[in-house]
């Protein structure tokens, strides 16, 4: 232990500490660490409160494969950089650091985000670029919507594909994903949708939204989003009501009745639609003029 004796940095030598259980050094000038930091035992307890790496920690460029493991420790990280490393993955441990405000990751190898990244509340940028994370993001288990936002926000030009499911975003969140210029796949099932309209899109062509507490999806998505794959299963919504549509989506009518239970519907079309995988459940069903309609399997 040495608080307070203006010590400016730590030699490669504190490597060699390899039964060290305690380091020490509050209140010094210490900016920077060595690599060989990562050769104390993981037991080692940490202080190096009131010392500038204290809150910015700096780790650029080190040919580093994993993401340094003690820095569990410093929790009171306001900025924190490993930008042109090799890191492949963030651990779940990056919760703990709440005060984070600026996490820069560039030029990893980063496939992936844990849910536990949305937790950090003071989050404000988090930069990711050439990851392969920036075009394609699994992220699922968000629970901070407005932070996931915040750092959806910030790769939204560059994402392909995006499967952020079992989270929080709502309808308005997920519109705003489907306008992400060159977002092709889109997965937001196990949200919080509670309606399904026309929206905007632009290179979308997969859209996943099952398993939301929608209890309205309007009839003119079927229109709307007749060029593209949209899987809609167990849902809410138990009734469906449509007259007079035109250029509607067949198959996805088909799909949509087949995986959601209905128990009313309405349907004034001119097309031929299978009825036959309705719910059994059905109490009303209204169907005219159809050309053809197959009501046997009712």
């Amino acid at each position: 232990e040495a608080p307070n004796k203006s010590i400016q940095e730590l030699t490669p030598a504190i490597g060699a500490l390899v039964g060290l259980q305690r380091l020490s050094l509050p209140d010094n000038r210490i900016q920077t660490l060595p690599l060989e930091m990562l050769n104390l035992p993981k037991a080692v307890e940490i202080d190096l409160s009131n010392n500038p790496i204290w809150t910015d920690f700096r780790w650029e460029n080190k040919n580093l494969e994993a993401f340094p493991w003690f820095l569990e420790q410093f929790t009171a990280l306001n900025t924190l950089s490993l930008n042109q490393n090799r890191i492949s993955s963030i651990p779940l441990f990056i919760s703990k650091l709440t005060a984070l405000e600026t996490f820069s990751m560039q030029n990893n190898s980063l496939t992936a985000l844990p849910a536990e990244l949305a937790r950090l509340a003071r989050l404000m940028v988090f930069r990711a670029d050439h990851n392969p994370v920036i075009r394609f993001l699994t992220w699922h288990g968000t629970q901070n919507r407005v932070v996931a936002l915040r750092v959806l926000g910030q790769m939204n030009r560059t994402l392909e594909y995006l499967d952020v499911s079992n989270g929080r975003f709502t309808t308005q969140d997920v519109e705003e994903m489907m306008l992400y210029p060159r977002l092709e796949y889109l997965n937001v099932s196990q949200n919080q949708m509670k309606t399904f309209q026309t929206a905007i899109y632009n290179r979308l062509n997969v859209l996943d939204i099952s398993s939301n507490p929608i209890t309205d999806v309007k009839e003119e998505v079927f229109h709307a989003f007749r060029s593209i794959t949209v899987t809609m299963s167990n849902l809410k919504d138990t009734s469906f009501h449509w007259v007079a549509p035109r250029n509607y989506s067949i198959a996805m009518l088909e799909r949509y009745f087949e995986s959601n239970t209905m128990l009313q519907v309405v349907f004034q079309g001119a097309r031929f639609v299978s009825f036959c995988s309705l719910d059994r459940g059905l109490s009303v069903v209204h169907g005219a003029p159809v050309k053809t309609l197959n009501v046997a399997c009712l």
